[in-house]
């Protein structure tokens, strides 16, 4: 099974790929999509100005890490679940005969001890 799965590995990551240049090439014509050029075209700009000024951008990645570490105490707890940590949790099986009110007063006493 591992050589199959290495051989299935091999196969496509040579094979494959060459074989779809040659099938394919001729017929593939690339569609130039416009908004995601733009986005392209300003994030290049932006990384470019991040790339020339390289301790204003750690300054400023520094200021924002720090301002959010300032949210930290209002973080809300509802997504961590409710831990009962040493709570016992005992589970009592009566008789099948015996009657509600009589559980009932059996039940505190189990509690209890």
């Amino acid at each position: 099974m591992s050589y199959a799965l290495l051989g299935s590995l091999i196969f496509t990551l040579t094979l494959v790929p060459v074989l779809g240049l040659v099938l394919v090439h001729s017929s593939v014509k690339e569609i130039v999509n416009r908004p995601y050029e733009w986005v392209k075209n300003i994030y290049a700009g932006e990384l470019d100005w991040c790339l020339d000024h390289p301790k204003a951008t750690m300054i400023a990645a520094s200021i924002i890490f720090g301002s959010s570490l300032l949210l930290v105490p209002y973080i809300g707890g509802e997504f961590m679940p409710h831990l009962d940590e040493g709570a016992l949790w005992v589970r009592a099986t009566m008789p099948y005969t015996i009657s509600f009110e009589e559980s009932f007063k059996i039940c505190p006493q189990v509690r209890t001890s």
